[in-house]
């Protein structure tokens, strides 16, 4: 019969100190204790064991003849392998404790190396050629149950540097070790269930991050698109296109379409004119209005006065002609009306040169004197707020903005700029 290697029951070094081989007998006594598992024949064995180790290796004067014939076997063993290189079948003779101790060696090289420098070991292919028929046939014929759990838990270890498809190659070949030996196939089939769910569940950590970076990327990249879209209608711009007819003829006196549509000339006849030029914005006072303003809306109406005309422009609510402003405008200048009330509304528009004005009983009227004109904007615009789909606050909504280019007609037609 073999020697048994009580270093390797206990799960300790050769150069373990007495310590940690006493340390090391409690831990695998209270495991393997009869007590601690009732009826089961292999616990009691391996207790045994335990028990027949720390017997020899705890009194010094046994532990070292114990050594010496360990080194020995070892020895004898162990000369044709080194001789003969791996693969030669004629002269190889290699015991399970010199397997175990390749493989408890070669899992400390791959503790003490660099995690990026562990793929340059070749682990797999080590681990696989440890585990070839012949090997795997000699530990089985041996029956040497503590040095098989000795060496598959140290494999095991190994294990931890491979994928699981990796670790299932060696599994498979592990098996073959597990023959009468159920404790040993449940620790092979365990842990190769943990390395499967444990890199399923870092698979599944990894996607469900991606997928949330995607998620969120693509929320960022609508949510910029509808802002950018909601920005663009906020400022856009309704155009208006006045029609303006082209006159048959050119006034060059006094008379003037205002004066039949607006005034009983047989109050003003003979009654002096004065010439007058308002700065632009000004509210003529011939009119009297009463100007309405709504400060919580930012709507604006821009006018813009070609460079031939001077222009009187009144706002009129569509439906009742009521004139909420009235503006004077120069040639080549603009203004912004602004805080329009809501509602529909349409343009009263006189314009010309040489605005004059006459006074009766504290009342006044005002014509252009040359080149006038009167017309009515056909095109209706309406300042209704739009809604923006957020939620009910001023900045939920979009506020209509208009802007009118009124040219002269010998020149060319109304035109709009955006």
């Amino acid at each position: 019969m073999s020697l048994k290697n009580y270093y390797i029951i206990l799960a300790v070094p050769p150069t373990a100190s007495t310590e940690e081989i006493k340390k090391a007998f409690r831990k695998l006594a209270f495991q393997y204790h009869p007590d601690k598992n009732p009826g089961n024949l292999a616990a009691e064995e391996k207790f045994k064991e335990i028990q027949e180790a720390y017997e020899v290796l705890s009194d010094p004067v046994k532990r070292r003849s114990y050594d010496y014939s360990l080194r020995n076997r070892e020895s004898g063993s162990g000369s044709n392998f080194r001789k003969s290189g791996w693969r030669d079948e004629e002269q190889r003779k290699v015991s399970p404790e010199f397997i175990y101790k390749v493989v408890f060696e070669f899992r400390k090289k791959a503790e003490r190396t660099h995690h990026d420098k562990i793929p340059e070991m070749r682990i797999l292919q080590q681990l696989l050629k440890l585990l070839d028929d012949q090997f795997v046939n000699l530990l089985v014929e041996a029956r040497e149950r503590s040095v098989n759990h000795a060496i598959v838990k140290e494999i095991l270890l190994l294990c931890r540097y491979l994928s699981a498809k990796e670790t299932a190659q060696v599994c498979k070949r592990l098996q073959k070790l597990t023959v009468n030996d159920a404790e040993l196939a449940q620790t092979i089939h365990t842990f190769q269930y943990k390395k499967k769910r444990k890199e399923l569940r870092q698979a599944l950590i990894i996607g469900g991050s991606i997928l949330i970076m995607v998620i969120f990327s693509g929320y960022s990249y609508f949510s910029y698109k509808a802002q950018k879209r909601r920005e663009a209608q906020r400022s856009a711009i309704y155009q208006i296109l006045f029609y303006v007819p082209e006159p048959a003829t050119v006034v060059t006196d006094s008379a003037m379409l205002a004066r039949k549509a607006r005034h009983d000339d047989s109050l003003y006849v003979g009654l002096p004119w004065r010439s007058v030029r308002y700065e632009t914005g000004t509210t003529p006072p011939c009119d009297k209005i009463s100007p309405a303003f709504d400060n919580t809306i930012t709507n604006k109406l821009e006018i813009n006065v070609g460079n031939q005309i001077d222009a009187v422009i009144k706002l009129m609510k569509q439906g009742t002609d009521t004139c909420i402003r009235m503006v004077y405008i120069r040639s080549g200048e603009k203004f912004i009306m602004t805080n329009i009330p809501e509602g529909q509304y349409h343009l009263d528009m006189v314009y010309g040169r040489e605005w004059k004005e006459q006074e009766f009983n504290g009342n006044c009227r005002g014509e252009f004197f040359v080149n006038a004109h009167v017309e009515k904007g056909k095109e209706v615009m309406d300042f209704t707020r739009v809604a923006s789909g957020r939620k009910k606050t001023t900045a939920a909504f979009i506020f209509p903005t208009y802007r009118v280019t009124l040219d002269p007609p010998n020149e060319s037609a109304t035109s709009v700029k955006p």
